[in-house]
């Protein structure tokens, strides 16, 4: 009878064990649900390139058909229409207040473009520019005589330099009748103090885009023609003084 019941006992213990082991359901921990990452929305590029500076320098060709360029650097690159590839749809003038032609209410000269060129994001301009200047001169000529004259003497290119400012005014050493024996007394014509300024647009309503089409047609600017080449300059910028803002 003992051992009957001590088996029932080992029996139960058995029952227990596996129950609490691996007989009584669980419930499983639910694993996280991702959150899908959301792309950010990117606006379309519509905006038209932008004038980041103008760049003006002499420049010389061997044909003698320009004097001058000026670089036109946009925030990106450009691409020109047909209409902007035509030099004569950009006007481009030369202003300078201390120059012979300037009076008051004086329109600036007008220079010729005669060549455009687009290279990534700069366009590049080349351009002549003269003025008929006219010399009122007292001198002494060689048998030291008292003469007075007027020389004319066509001024090729800008005024970026004392050396331009000094041939500028002595433009009548250039003109017809005049003899290197002359002893100057005064001349009408003095030496700028400034260099000149040089304006561009374009014009006739031609267009300029980015590499996505985008475009627009109202582009100018401008700047002064002072050596050593700076990006920007104050206005009437003193020649020697190497001003550069």
């Amino acid at each position: 009878m003992k051992k009957n019941l001590w088996f029932v006992f080992v029996a139960l213990a058995m029952v227990a064990i596996f129950t609490v082991a691996g007989c009584t359901p669980s419930t499983p921990t639910p694993s996280p649900t991702a959150t899908p990452t959301v792309a950010p929305t990117v606006a379309p590029d519509t905006a038209c390139p932008k004038v980041v500076s103008t760049v003006v320098s002499k420049a010389y060709s061997v044909g003698g058909s320009y004097n001058f360029k000026i670089v036109i650097t946009f925030d990106e690159p450009v691409e020109l229409s047909a209409c902007a590839e035509d030099p004569a749809n950009w006007t481009v003038t030369v202003s300078n207040s201390k120059r012979d032609y300037y009076a008051p209410g004086a329109d600036p000269i007008s220079a010729d473009v005669v060549d455009v060129e687009a290279d990534g994001k700069k366009v590049v301009l080349y351009a002549s520019v003269y003025e008929n200047v006219s010399y009122d001169v007292i001198y002494y000529d060689g048998n030291g005589n008292l003469g007075r004259d007027t020389f004319k003497y066509e001024f090729p290119g800008l005024i970026c330099s004392e050396a331009d400012a000094e041939a500028y005014a002595t433009g009548y050493e250039e003109g017809e009748g005049w003899s290197d024996s002359n002893v100057v007394v005064s001349s009408s014509v003095s030496a700028p103090t400034v260099a000149d300024v040089v304006s561009w647009k374009l014009t006739g309503g031609c267009f300029i885009y980015d590499e996505l089409g985008n475009g627009c047609c109202s582009f100018s600017g401008e700047d002064c023609c002072l050596e050593p080449v700076c990006e920007e300059c104050v206005e009437e910028c003193p020649l020697g003084s190497g001003i550069c803002q």
